[in-house]
Formats: structure tokens, sequence, C-alpha cells
């Protein structure tokens, strides 16, 4: 069984909770009046937060919420704010990607929020990756690579390790490191990267 989520951004949600509740943006601006006083939020502020035009956060939200008589959970549920929310991401709706060269190309695999960045990187025969090094410092960058098809070549500082499908390594991606294909097949892996840095 697979559970497919619409993702709504959260000032979608906040039109659709008010319309549902039969109220004009004037009528929720009214009740927050009467709700908080001096410190409620202006008519203009809702507009463009209804239009995604201002960042709703805290106060903004808590006071949207009490005026639409919600909690900040249901607020969220369903939206790209919502802490259970899951990527779900057909093959034909990848959100990006980078191109190495004609015979090496990464295709993202989740929305940006994720605190982890996977890749498909899929190599062509003779392809070969730049070096990639992952900044220095306190956070410790890592990779985990796991070969979907073919042979692969990782290359971590003068260490080469050659997977074959189904074979895994993962490494700290700090060191110098590159991915080639000297075979003469398709070769494709799946690459985790954690914290994502681009």
């Amino acid at each position: 069984m697979r559970y497919i989520h619409i993702r709504m951004k959260l000032h979608e949600k906040i039109a659709k909770i008010r319309k549902k509740k039969g109220l004009k943006i004037s009528d929720l601006h009214r009740k927050l009046k009467s709700i908080f006083g001096n410190k409620a939020l202006s008519y203009r502020t809702l507009l463009r937060l209804e239009k995604g035009h201002a960042d709703g956060r805290g106060t903004s939200l808590y006071q949207i919420c009490m005026g639409l008589n919600i909690t900040l959970e249901e607020l969220k549920k369903g939206t790209d704010e919502d802490i259970f929310f899951a990527d779900y991401m057909p093959k034909n709706r990848r959100q990006g990607k980078y191109v190495y060269s004609d015979k090496a190309t990464a295709f993202i695999l989740s929305g940006a929020k994720r605190n982890f960045l996977p890749l498909e990187l899929v190599l062509e025969p003779g392809a070969k990756t730049k070096i990639e090094k992952d900044p220095d410092g306190e956070v410790k960058f890592e990779k985990w690579v796991y070969v979907l098809q073919g042979e692969l070549n990782c290359v971590v500082k003068d260490k080469k390790i050659i997977l074959k499908k189904s074979d895994c390594v993962s490494f700290d991606s700090r060191l110098a490191h590159c991915f080639e294909n000297t075979s003469s097949k398709k070769t494709s892996c799946i690459i985790i990267q954690n914290p994502t840095h681009i």
C-alpha cells in the first residue's frame, strides 16, 4: 500500500479553511481585533499571508489559528510545513539535477526541507564525476553509496573501492572523492549525503 499526500502550501491551507468556515478576510480581521486588540495582525498582513507574500511564523500563525478556531497541528496538516509530511516523488517529478558531463548526471530525490540529500547518480561507460570535497570544520559530512546496477569505482582520497550491484560504502565526505564507471555498461547508484551540502 502506498500513501500519497498532495502537498499544499501553508498560505493555501489558511485560505481554504477560512473559506470553508464562510469567513471573508475582513471577518477574520475583525475577529482577531476582538481577541488581540491593538496587537492583532493588520488586514494588509492577512492579505499578504494568504497570497504567500509574507512568511507566516510564530505569533502570526498563533493568531490565525485562534481566529479560525483550529490548532496549529490542524493548520499545518497536509502542507509542506507538516512535520508528518512525507515527500512522494514519482520518477518523472525529480526536484532537480546536477550535470557533471553529458555522460554523468545526478538526480535529486527529495524535497528541500530534508536534512539529508539523496541523489541517484547515473554514469554512462567511461564517465567520471569531478573531484568533490565537503567543507572542513566542526560539522562532519558523510556519504553513503549503494549501487543499483553496473559497477562503480568510488575513489576516496587515494583509495579506490570497486562496488558491484547491491554493494554499499560510506565515508567522510570532507575527504576528496569522485565516482567513475570504467566498465562497458551503464552504472547507477543511490548516494545519501548527510547533512545536506551543495
